[in-house]
């Protein structure tokens, strides 16, 4: 590999809540569905370490950070880490332009809920891709990583833009909004995850198509003229998901009206959940619903976060290798 190559480069991307989430077509064929929604980042960030190796090996290690209680679950280890994915295609891209495309260790440091429906694995995603973009000399912009971030997952492109987003279609298409004011969150997350694949296979089955019969320009125009409304966010917040994950998990009703009895705003499923995402007045009023709800039994952890928050980004470069301690 080059000299004037980094061997370690560290990036972040952010997590988020969408404030609107709806379905608004089915693609037969492939079985993914279009989306219309607003992407509102969060200060809840994943950082992702990418080292070289001396051989083709392609290794992820997680870590909790500071917003885990206790240790993750098992299985975020493997090649079907959307991480290692995000590389190995920046890798095989390498390649291609005939360029080095040494082995990398990837080490992530979580700091959002596991199948929470806060796009932990796409931020995670997101931050390999930039750092990898880095790392491997590729010097690729914005829109050309999120060509290879749609190829892994719908949610993994929006970390690229940050803030506040507009996303139509199937992750491919993303329209910067107005970061609008800072806004305060307490995400109330589960000890048990819920699975995107089978909520969305649940709003198939209840046959919740309510997007598929509007205009998706019309509900475009509808969501960008709340969001310039004197209150837009509480005109936007919808979740055509919440339905179906309620259906798969009905206590997560109780702890919506727990956050509402607390004093949130608004409280509603965060994506596909099963986190459920509270708005607060102030950031006083989020510590104080935090140490409310934090002991409802369907309460695994009380997350304060907020938002909008910025794109993904590179933290740190270096062109020496760490040693075996840092690795692990």
């Amino acid at each position: 590999m080059s000299a004037t190559l980094a061997r370690v480069v560290t990036a972040d991307a952010p997590g988020k809540v969408n404030l609107i989430l709806r379905v608004t077509g089915l693609d037969a064929q492939t079985g993914y569905h279009e989306l219309l929604t607003v992407f509102h980042c969060l200060n809840l960030r994943e950082v992702v370490r990418l080292s070289v190796r001396a051989d083709e090996k392609v290794t992820v290690q997680t870590v909790p950070g500071p917003s885990f209680a206790g240790a993750l679950p098992s299985g975020l280890d493997g090649p079907d880490n959307l991480a290692v994915r995000a590389v190995q295609s920046l890798r095989h891209y390498a390649q291609d332009q005939g360029k080095d495309a040494p082995g990398i260790d990837i080490h992530i440091t979580k700091n959002i809920p596991v199948a929470g429906g806060m796009a932990g694995g796409s931020a995670d995603a997101c931050a390999a891709l930039v750092a990898a973009n880095e790392l491997l000399g590729l010097n690729m912009n914005r829109e050309e990583l999120a060509r290879f971030g749609v190829s892994i997952g719908a949610d993994v492109p929006y970390g690229l833009w940050g803030e506040q987003s507009l996303g139509v279609g199937f992750g491919n298409d993303i329209r910067p909004l107005d970061a609008g004011p800072t806004r305060h969150w307490v995400f109330l997350s589960s000890s048990r995850g819920l699975s995107t694949p089978v909520v969305f296979g649940e709003y198939d089955r209840l046959e919740l198509h309510n997007g598929f019969n509007e205009q998706r320009r019309s509900l475009e125009d509808k969501v960008l003229g709340a969001l310039r409304g004197d209150n837009p966010i509480l005109e936007v917040i919808e979740n055509d998901l919440q339905a179906p994950a309620l259906r798969l998990r009905p206590e997560l009703e109780d702890v919506i009206a727990a956050a509402k009895e607390a004093g949130a705003v608004s409280a509603f499923v965060s994506g596909s959940g099963p986190t459920i995402a509270a708005l607060c007045e102030s950031e006083a009023a989020a510590k104080d619903l935090a140490a409310t709800v934090a002991s409802h039994p369907e309460v695994c952890e009380a997350i304060v976060a907020t938002g909008p928050s910025g794109p993904a980004r590179i933290l740190a470069v270096d062109n020496e290798a760490p040693s075996e301690r840092e690795r692990t």
